[in-house]
């Protein structure tokens, strides 16, 4: 396992990846040296942008990127949180879908709480974009970032949707999504 690391409009985010595919997504910190306090100590770094995962975020956090085509190394996770995960990748960049619709999708009804639950530990943040599931009453919810980084990533979309696809200068997150 390596981390590759990556600078955006952001901040400092890094990415760790396996022979097999993404294993994990780090949200941009302002700082670098914040980036590699956040890493697995025992993790090789690599500071090139080679890998796909680190290309595609890196246009995702320009505007310029709406889904992802990557490999996932998702061993060791349950079966109900990949499934979990495979209707989220497919919410539509700017939409939302809340969690008991998403627990319809799954197949479990009645199971709200347990979709919340598998995308509390989403390792992969936007690129599985848990930040579009929202309570049926409208409320953000919870997200592994902070709710901070939440409401920034959906305006962020909402913005970037409204502007016709186009990059906007006015496109970036609040200071405060960075210390999250």
């Amino acid at each position: 396992m390596h981390a590759q690391l990556f600078q955006t409009q952001w901040g400092w985010g890094a990415v760790l990846c396996t022979p097999k595919g993404l294993k994990e997504v780090f949200l941009p910190k302002p700082f670098k040296a914040e980036m590699f306090q956040e890493l697995p100590k025992a993790v090789a770094v690599l500071e090139n942008e080679s890998h796909p995962a680190v290309l595609q975020l890196i246009e995702y956090f320009s505007g310029k990127r709406f889904q992802f085509n990557l490999e996932f190394d998702l061993d060791g996770f349950t079966q109900f949180r990949k499934n979990v995960y495979e209707k989220t990748i497919q919410i539509p960049y700017g939409r939302t879908r809340s969690y008991s619709e998403l627990a319809k999708a799954v197949g479990l009804p009645q199971g709200a709480r347990a979709v919340a639950r598998a995308l509390s530990q989403n390792p992969i943040p936007i690129v599985i974009p848990c930040h579009r599931v929202i309570q049926k009453d409208g409320k953000l919810g919870g997200f592994s970032g902070g709710v901070t980084w939440k409401s920034a990533l959906l305006d962020f979309e909402r913005r970037h949707l409204e502007n016709g696809g186009r990059n906007s200068e006015t496109s970036t997150e609040p200071a405060e999504c960075g210390a999250s």
